[in-house]
């Protein structure tokens, strides 16, 4: 588990990063064997208010291809990239929203 705190001028974030296991699935569905999780809070200060955004990245076996012990697949990787773009672009544009 990995958790940072994100304080930017225009947008301060805590995040945390981790793996979950999920519970096997009914019949008929695939289950994933894991998902590698990015949990972004977002504060809204002014507002008085907080935006959650949560990055899923499901492997499935079979279709992804495995890491070396203590080492990220290539899927966790790519994520990190998915993560910072939300970070950098994430624009509230009708701030009425927050009114309560």
């Amino acid at each position: 588990m990995e958790f940072a705190d994100f304080v930017n001028s225009d947008k301060p974030a805590l995040s945390l990063t981790f793996i979950q296991t999920p519970a096997p699935a009914p019949p008929g569905r695939k289950t994933p064997e894991f998902v590698y999780i990015h949990l972004l809070l977002l504060r809204l200060k002014e507002q008085g208010t907080d935006i959650m955004v949560t990055v899923n990245i499901p492997h499935y076996k079979g279709e992804y291809e495995e890491a070396k012990q203590g080492e990220e697949t290539r899927l966790m990787k790519d994520s990190w990239a998915v993560r910072e773009k939300v970070l950098e672009t994430l624009k509230v544009v009708e701030w009425g929203l927050f009114d309560g």
